[in-house]
């Protein structure tokens, strides 16, 4: 039974094709995170205009690990990440969210039931319940310290030790171990 449900259910929900906003009739994306070009005409830098066919794009990954394509109008190159495309086109909520967040966390499954427009203080929020903030903490790029320093300074702060005794012992800011104190910065701990 659970087979033929989700034969079913595939042929329920279709590819379907829009005209990408702001580049109608060059190019589309799907509500699967495919990207197109369609049959144009092209002039060239030299006048000549010639007929291009339009192709399936291949998506490159950026260093974040999403999914890019890259839109080329008139010779200018425009990179655009894939899930912004299918939100845009797909998800009505742009006009009171600016973030996309994938779901299931996967950075690569641009299909349109795994996305949603959020907040950036909601998309930094699922990231943290699904683990994929690898950049807090220690792992942060600018962490001078590790997390059982932060623990140390934070004990030996609310006992009372002075800010600028454990700013030279650590080779740390005031402002830093007044931040972890007051639980502003390291809040894990």
């Amino acid at each position: 039974p659970r087979k033929t449900y989700m034969n079913n259910i595939s042929k329920i929900i279709r590819e379907e094709w829009k005209s990408i906003k702001g580049y109608e009739g060059i190019y589309e994306v799907s509500n699967f995170g495919q990207v197109r070009s369609l049959d144009r005409l092209i002039r060239a830098s030299n006048g000549v205009t010639r007929r291009t066919k339009g192709r399936d794009l291949k998506p490159q990954k950026n260093r974040g690990g999403y999914l890019f394509v890259n839109l080329k109008v008139n010779g200018i190159n425009n990179f655009q990440r894939i899930h912004r495309l299918v939100a845009i086109n797909f998800i009505l909520g742009e006009d009171l969210k600016l973030h996309i967040n994938h779901k299931n966390g996967i950075k690569t499954d641009n299909n349109i039931d795994n996305l949603e427009w959020t907040t950036q203080k909601e998309n930094n929020s699922h990231a943290r319940k699904l683990g994929l903030n690898k950049h807090e903490g220690e792992n942060h790029y600018s962490s001078k310290i590790t997390i059982g320093q932060a623990r140390e300074i934070k004990e030996r702060a609310l006992k009372g030790e002075s800010v600028t005794a454990l700013a030279k012992i650590f080779g740390i800011s005031h402002q830093c171990i007044s931040d972890i104190k007051l639980g502003k910065s390291w809040k894990s701990i």
